[in-house]
């Protein structure tokens, strides 16, 4: 997804380039789509739009250095704090040696199905998991 968005930026900067070139003109508002679209290609590559969560069957990778077992994973939960869009962090609280508890917070995407994928593979590595996943609607 993020290869054929990019694809399509590039290519319509191109053709707009183009009737830039043949129309001999640049105004406010070409400049304003050329800006538009570099920081649209910025967000698609950095990754601003897509806010997947990697895990497999065994461990979900929070960031490079955490890998958390499914297993040990406690609580789901919606937390009251959110993103500048009024998007709602989920707190994933999970067991560290024994019975210590540590929690980080995730901001999934809502208009694709990983979270969701995420909260079955939890619930089915650890059924007592305690979770809100009535709260978490797909767009």
């Amino acid at each position: 997804m993020k290869n054929f968005a990019t694809l399509v930026l590039i290519a319509a900067n191109i053709i707009f380039g183009i009737h830039l070139v043949l129309q001999e003109a640049l105004g406010a508002e070409d400049v304003m789509f050329f800006v538009s679209s570099a920081v649209c290609l910025y967000g698609i590559r950095n990754g601003l739009f897509n806010r997947d969560l990697n895990f497999d069957v065994e461990f979900f990778y929070h960031n490079k250095r955490t890998k958390i077992p499914l297993s040990s994973i406690t609580a789901i939960k919606l937390s009251l704090s959110s993103d500048l869009q009024h998007n709602r962090y989920w707190r994933i609280q999970y067991k560290v040696d024994g019975s210590n508890q540590k929690s980080i917070t995730a901001l999934p995407s809502l208009t694709n199905d990983n979270f969701v994928k995420f909260l079955r593979a939890v619930e089915a590595r650890n059924p007592s998991v305690d979770m809100d996943m009535f709260e978490f609607e797909l767009l």
